[in-house]
């Protein structure tokens, strides 16, 4: 066979393989991509085995025709229902855009990317320390969001991503293990469930715990802590130039992963984010006279939701209700959080959210309550602190034998 003759089959070949492959993905759809968007927001069970979630929503949101958004991390998209009441009805459907371990300047992309798709109203963000500090997806692709200097065409990523390995293996069923912060609860107690997370996601941050000096007096002294609240104050710019009403809240977690904070040495960069998040809400309402900063909601701290207790190590049967793990909320607090933050009225008698809506007058009042209650906590919680100190002792560990 000649040469050329054989480089001709070859392409032929390399061409019949690549289109089938494009077919087979295309009418397969391993990542859920041409579906409509479910009704909670979140991808359809099976969909989201694939481990492809940021794909599914980037894709479904599109055809969601979304009013209102909610963005934040793995802590709104299990807690935040998009089918809450409070939500108005200029300000439906709801669409739950919220991603684990997704940073303040991915939510800032994907903010943008659903006003392009269509405008909104309303767009609720719970705000986490973790989210502004280095990290967030790894498989976040700017190219397939709308609005942004690397955006492509939507068929062109649905063609990319359709041509992948990735893609080829889901729909032959070789699929990666599953994205989900779902609680197991086959045979383990609820405080097993937390240790083990608790463990597991200050683990995940190693180079960034018990810091030599202390480094969270000021925010802005590390660059990319500067550089997120940067994408924090063009999220805030965007959301104002487009007329979105911002709701914006802080999400509270367990009093005891609190106290983690504090035993790893983030407590003082915990301050000093909230004073950061409070002074950039300022300066951004600041630029126009008479113009009203948006609102924040700091859910955070120790109250009768926060300090719920925790069942024995003994029970393996009791579930808490305020909780599914020390960082994540459950949805029945998910929507009391809501219900302040779209100030909506319940009917029945679940008791409020406590609450306090900070901004630069009063972030140094609340910050030292909040210092007190901390303190309070220890005292009268030793279960918890025990708990604490043997996390700690581990990761401690892992710090000093890390390469």
């Amino acid at each position: 066979m000649s040469p050329r003759r054989y480089l001709r089959l070859t392409l032929a070949a390399t061409l019949a393989a690549t289109a089938t492959i494009l077919l087979v993905n295309w009418q397969v759809d391993p990542f859920s991509l041409g579906g409509a968007a479910s009704a909670g927001g979140r991808p359809a069970e099976d969909a989201d085995a694939t481990g492809a979630s940021f794909l599914q929503k980037a894709f479904a949101v599109r055809r969601a025709g979304a009013a209102a958004v909610i963005l934040g991390t793995s802590r709104s998209d299990f807690g935040l229902m998009s089918g809450h009441p409070g939500f108005p009805a200029a300000a439906r459907p709801v669409y739950n855009l919220s991603l684990g371990g997704v940073s303040i300047a991915q939510m800032r992309d994907l903010l943008v990317h659903a006003q392009h798709a269509h405008p909104l109203r309303v767009a609720v963000i719970g705000l986490d320390l973790e989210s502004f500090l280095p990290g967030g997806r790894t498989d976040f692709d700017r190219a397939v969001l709308a609005g942004n200097p690397e955006s492509a065409p939507e068929w062109m990523s649905r063609a990319r991503l359709d041509l992948s390995w990735r893609a080829l293996a889901a729909s032959t069923g070789l699929r990666p293990v599953r994205e989900t912060a779902e609680v197991q609860e086959t045979g383990v107690g609820h405080r097993q469930i937390l240790q083990i997370r608790e463990f597991e996601n200050f683990h995940s941050r190693l180079p960034q715990l018990f810091p030599r000096r202390d480094y969270g007096d000021r925010w802005d002294t590390d660059p990319h802590r500067a550089a997120s609240m940067r994408a924090f104050a063009e999220l805030l710019a965007y959301a104002r130039r487009e007329s979105i009403d911002l709701r914006l809240f802080i999400s509270p977690v367990h009093a005891r992963y609190l106290e983690l904070y504090r035993r790893v040495g983030w407590w003082p960069l915990f301050e000093s984010w909230k004073r950061a998040l409070a002074a950039a809400l300022a300066e951004e309402a600041g630029q126009e006279p008479g113009r009203i900063a948006f609102p924040l909601w700091d859910f955070s701290g120790f109250n009768d939701l926060t300090m719920e207790a925790v069942p024995p190590a003994t029970d393996l049967q009791t579930r808490m209700r305020w909780y599914r793990d020390s960082s994540h909320y459950s949805r029945e607090h998910g929507s009391l959080i809501l219900d302040r933050v779209l100030n909506h009225a319940r009917q029945d008698a679940t008791p409020a959210a406590p609450v306090v809506r900070v901004d630069t007058k009063n972030i140094e009042a609340h910050l030292g309550r909040q210092r007190l209650d901390a303190y309070g906590y220890r005292v009268t919680h030793g279960a918890e602190i025990a708990d604490a100190n043997g996390t700690i002792r581990l990761l401690r560990l892992f710090v000093r034998n890390r390469p």
